[in-house]
């Protein structure tokens, strides 16, 4: 049962719910209803009814009631009449108005309202009928969602075919003050069960029956009742009863929201059920963002007019999905971003904040300035024309600008836009002999980013003379521009590419150590201010060799090497690797592949079996080739042995026409015979014996030789020339001995074993 229940002083009604309502119904013309209304402050309201049934099928009813001050209420003496038809009503005042519910309204009735806590409805007739209110029977899991700033959604859940019917009622107030009890009279009376308000008119409420199961909505106050107080608006909407949610929009920001649900059936309804929600606070406005760079920018805005207690600025990348938010209190309108990536897309909200409560967010798309490319070099220069290379930097971009000018013309600029996916651009019609001055840049959209340069200057003249077999002269003309130094590289296919640096005086170099046959690009650049640009390249081919491939050095003194030096043999051919050895050149008409070289005592020869077998020392100075790759270069065919002796001014040699050195399977042994020479034989003692090292002795004839001489060699009992003695020791018979020639407490200073081909007919020189 809905109670009607006024308050003195309040423009609202409340209604609460009781657990029947007696209603007495008579037929005829004109029917008296009284209603014992409950009144919780004794104030007493009397109504009159008045309704023609010849009109019934109209269902409009006119009502019109006075509400007196409190003492004339409890007083008893108020009257509120209602009639239809003819009758005349008192009007209706605009500060106060409420609603009876009611099953039906068949006949003229009398409203008496009674000071008692009861409502009845009396007719001429004493026929009574309850009208249902389905007190026991509610909605499940009623609850407000989605909320944003300018709406929510209301959701409930309830048994299907319980209810023909749902009934939502939604109030705003516009003012905090307002107290819940005039809210709640009002949205019970705007749920009732057969009518709705549809309209307040000077003080005239005008009722029109809806259906069976019709509800009542009226405006919450009269207009020009609200005496100073903020006010408010009320809508009500009958919905299916397959909805189980309805959806408010375009309410206002900040706004407190009372919410009234009830399920209907015909002759009854469930509890109301009653939410209260507050829209979220107002957002900003008018987001504008400046000061865009590569990795950050700044985002403005407009500050709502309403009481808000902060922002929240959000940004996330379009592609990668990475995320950031910043946070600022209401008295700023301005925040700077950084640590962003260059030329990547945002969406940037700004939220309004009030407490937990956040707006709906101010959106916007901004993109970064993009990456200037890196690396940016010219190459491939010659007197006309350049190729620009230069790397792309992270993100894509729509097109990279190009633009060079000369320093003869340097007021023209030449721009060339090329596709964001490329990384060079062919430069022509170039000048001769003159630096260009290039810059790039990036560009996405409307944005580009910083320029990157590089300068270069064209050939003025190139020159490949003097080409052989192995060597080249590469010659160029000073450009007008002073470099501080010069850098060669040349390379031929296949090969790494090898650099040379040269003083800026140098415009002349030969180029030594090629391959025969072989095609050869080599590039000159001037340094300055710590950066080279490419001045001069050019092409040659090398000569025709008698043994491109040389496997010892006698085939490279063939091939035209007059200078002794480190070379490169192939042992295995062409398909083979490079071995890099030392040839003698000069002596005894050159030809010489050095193995073993004593001259200052900064190797240590004191070492073990596998030090011996692959080799160790400097080429150039003090090493032994290695065993396994003397065996290989003495396996070839016949070859002869020299050993040169120096101590002081003193010379000797000694010469064996046959040399060779055994495989590891027989431990390297030696085989040597033939001799000549000035040195005296002192190879013979040694001849067929295996090659031994302090950690190794294959044949022990009696004590350790290796450890006890200080070595490795070919130690019999144990010898009578120990080359690879301890270098400088004159007592022990330790040193570095040939005693045929020195005896064994002189240590030779100066040493040297090669081999060549024997037989080889090569004249002496010098």
């Amino acid at each position: 049962m809905f109670v009607n229940k006024t308050r003195s002083g309040k423009e609202t009604l409340e209604q609460s719910t009781l657990a029947e309502k007696n209603v007495t119904l008579t037929s005829g013309k004109k029917t008296v209803k009284k209603v014992k209304l409950v009144q919780g402050t004794m104030n007493v309201t009397k109504v009159s009814l008045a309704f023609d049934s010849t009109k019934a099928g109209t269902g409009k009813i006119t009502l019109t009631k006075d509400i007196k001050t409190e003492a004339d209420i409890s007083s008893g003496t108020s009257k509120t009449t209602v009639k239809t038809g003819s009758g005349k009503g008192k009007p209706v005042p605009r500060n106060s108005q409420y609603v009876v519910n009611m099953t039906t309204v068949e006949t003229t009735s009398e409203v008496k309202v009674f000071s008692n806590n009861t409502t009845t409805i009396q007719s001429s007739k004493n026929t009574t009928r309850k009208a249902g209110t389905g007190v026991g029977r509610g909605l499940g899991s009623v609850k407000v969602q989605n909320i944003t700033t300018y709406g929510f959604t209301l959701t409930w859940s309830a048994p299907t075919a319980m209810f023909k019917n749902f009934t939502v009622s939604r109030r705003e107030h516009r003012a905090e003050d307002e107290e819940e009890e005039e809210e709640e009279a009002e949205e019970g009376a705007a749920l009732g069960e057969e009518v709705r308000v549809a309209g307040v008119i000077n003080s005239t409420i005008e009722i029109r029956k809806q259906s069976p199961n019709g509800t009542v909505a009226f405006p919450t106050k009269a207009p020009g009742s609200s005496r100073g107080k903020a006010h408010t608006k009320r809508v009500s909407v009958v919905l299916p009863d397959s909805v189980r949610s309805v959806e408010f929009s375009n309410l206002r920001p900040q706004t407190r929201y009372s919410l009234h649900i009830c399920g209907t059936t015909p002759g009854s309804r469930s509890k109301i059920h009653r939410v209260t929600t507050m829209t979220g606070p107002e957002p900003p406005t008018e987001l504008v963002f400046s000061n865009v760079t590569e990795a950050s920018l700044s985002v403005s805005w407009s500050k709502p007019k309403n009481k808000i207690s902060g922002f929240k600025i959000t940004y996330s990348h379009s592609v990668t999905g990475e995320t950031g938010s910043v946070s600022v209190d209401s008295l700023q309108s301005q925040v700077s971003l950084s640590k962003l990536s260059s030329g990547a897309t945002y969406e940037v909200s700004v939220m309004s904040t009030m407490g937990k409560r956040e707006s709906d967010p101010l959106i916007a798309i901004m993109t970064t300035v993009p990456a200037p490319p890196t690396v940016l070099q010219a190459t491939n220069v010659t007197d006309t024309k350049a190729v620009l290379q230069w790397t792309p930097a992270m993100g894509h971009v729509d097109r990279f600008i190009i633009s060079y000018e000369s320093a003869k013309t340097p007021n023209v600029t030449v721009t060339v836009m090329v596709s964001g996916n490329s990384v060079e651009q062919q430069l022509r019609g170039l000048q001769r002999d003159t630096l260009y001055t290039v810059k790039a840049l990036s560009q996405k959209d409307s944005l580009q980013s910083t320029a990157i340069t590089t300068t270069f200057t064209t050939a003025s003249a190139v020159k490949a003379g003097e080409v052989g077999a192995r060597s080249a002269v590469v010659s160029w003309k000073s450009p007008s521009v002073a470099f501080s130094r010069y850098r060669v590289t040349y390379q031929t296919a296949g090969e790494e590419v090898k650099e040379v640096i040269l003083d800026s005086t140098v415009t002349e170099y030969k180029l030594t150590g090629l391959f025969s046959m072989s095609k050869y690009t080599v590039l000159v650049q001037g340094e300055r201010e710590g950066q080279y640009t490419s001045i001069v390249t050019t092409e040659f081919i090398t000569g025709k060799l008698r043994f491109p491939f040389p496997t010892e050095c006698s085939q490279e003194l063939l091939n035209g090497a007059l200078q002794s030096g480190e070379v490169d043999l192939y042992p295995e051919g062409k398909e083979g690797k490079a071995v890099r050895v030392y040839c003698d050149m000069e002596t005894e008409g050159g030809g010489w592949t050095v193995f073993q070289r004593r001259m200052n005592g900064k190797t240590d020869f004191f070492r073990t079996w596998s030090d011996y077998t692959t080799g160790f020392g400097n080429l150039s100075e003090e090493f032994w080739l290695g065993n396994e790759l003397l065996h290989n270069l003495t396996s070839m065919g016949p070859v002869s042995l020299r050993v040169d002796l120096r101590s002081g001014n003193d010379t000797a040699y000694a010469h064996y026409s046959s040399f060779t050195i055994d495989s590891v399977d027989k431990h390297y042994a030696i085989e040597v015979s033939g001799y000549t020479g000035t040195a005296g034989d002192s190879m013979r003692y040694h001849n067929g014996r295996p090659f031994s090292t302090r950690d190794k002795e294959p044949h022990p004839l009696g004590i350790h030789c290796a450890r006890a001489y200080m070595g490795g060699w070919w130690y019999k009992n144990c010898y009578k020339t120990n080359l690879n003695g301890l270098y400088g020791t004159n007592s022990n018979n330790q040193g570095v001995v040939w005693i045929d020639w020195k005896g064994k407490d002189s240590s030779i200073p100066f040493t040297e074993m090669k081999f060549r081909p024997a037989g080889i007919s090569i004249t002496t020189r010098g």
